[in-house]
């Protein structure tokens, strides 16, 4: 699922070979989930990944004298509602929006903005400090991230050099996504068939190419 998310968003996610994948904690009483979570080796910084393609937003708007907000132009909302709730009370500082040449130029989006804050206890973590980097790229979608630390002296320098984790590229329609899952559904059911009782394996759902080695 994370990789379909990718996909629609047209992003990419790059983290040091050194960092260890982790579940995404729960997070108690918050209405938002992360999709994946990283664990540097010496546990300096956490990161959390939340990916939301353009295309699946829904906008739940009941307001009878105005039109439903443009999808395109809410991630400052989301932005600031993700603040809200995951930082603990009076901690939250002022929010920072990057210049839209820098923005480009680090992740290849159209807006990008950070925020320092202490994360609220729902957020589930040991450490004491949070950075959340939101980024955004038009016709595509957004990107949030959530870096965890305790010792901000040492972390700063390692999520400097995080930020470029993030990166868009062209996103895949999903149209086209749907038509290679069916394709490799069909190549699996056609695998399975032709092994008969002599199965030693079962190919995942999202393999993309299945052959046989000969007996």
């Amino acid at each position: 699922m994370f990789l379909r998310l990718l996909a629609e968003t047209g992003v990419r996610i790059s983290l040091p070979p050194a960092y260890r994948p982790m579940p995404a904690p729960a997070m108690t009483d918050l209405p938002w989930s992360f999709d994946r979570a990283w664990r540097h080796p010496e546990d300096l910084v956490e990161v959390r990944v939340m990916v939301r393609p353009l295309a699946r937003m829904e906008i739940d708007y009941d307001d009878p004298h105005s039109a439903a907000p443009n999808p395109e132009h809410v991630h400052p909302l989301v932005f600031q509602s993700l603040i809200d709730h995951l930082s603990a009370a009076g901690s939250t500082t002022p929010s920072r929006t990057f210049p839209v040449e820098k923005a480009k130029k680090l992740f290849n989006a159209d807006w990008a903005a950070m925020a320092a804050f202490a994360p609220d206890p729902a957020v589930n973590t040991k450490h004491k400090e949070a950075m959340l980097l939101a980024v955004h790229k038009k016709k595509q979608g957004d990107v949030f991230v959530l870096f965890l630390f305790s010792q901000p002296d040492k972390a700063k320098r390692e999520i400097n050099r995080l930020l470029s984790l993030v990166r868009f590229v062209n996103a895949v329609p999903r149209e086209q996504m749907a038509a290679e899952k069916a394709a490799a559904k069909r190549a699996r059911q056609a695998w399975l068939k032709e092994a008969g009782q002599t199965i030693h394996c079962v190919p995942p759902e999202d393999a993309r190419l299945i052959t046989r080695k000969p007996d």
